[in-house]
């Protein structure tokens, strides 16, 4: 795989991890403002820790997106290597 093919592959995956964490982020306000939180205090019902769920998996993308970030700035380092070794090279 070439090094720009990477550096695509690495962006758009960082574009779907901010489209993850800003459907979360949306989901979370919008339980919010609504006041249902993913729990039902009635009798019988079962309790679902979403809001809980939510947040973490927010902050998995936030750590995949950091992760990616770093990724994406290794390979463009490697790239400017790569490119001034074959400009010195005889």
């Amino acid at each position: 795989m070439e090094q720009h093919e990477r550096i695509e592959l690495i962006d758009r995956l960082l574009v779907e991890a901010t489209q993850q964490r800003e459907l979360l982020e949306h989901t979370m306000h919008a339980q919010q403002r609504t006041g249902t939180e993913g729990a039902s205090n009635a009798p019988g019902t079962f309790v679902h820790p979403e809001p809980y769920t939510l947040q973490e998996e927010y902050a998995w993308w936030q750590q995949a997106q950091e992760g990616l970030l770093m990724v994406r700035n290794v390979l463009e380092q490697l790239e400017k290597s790569q490119r001034q070794r074959a400009d010195h090279s005889p």
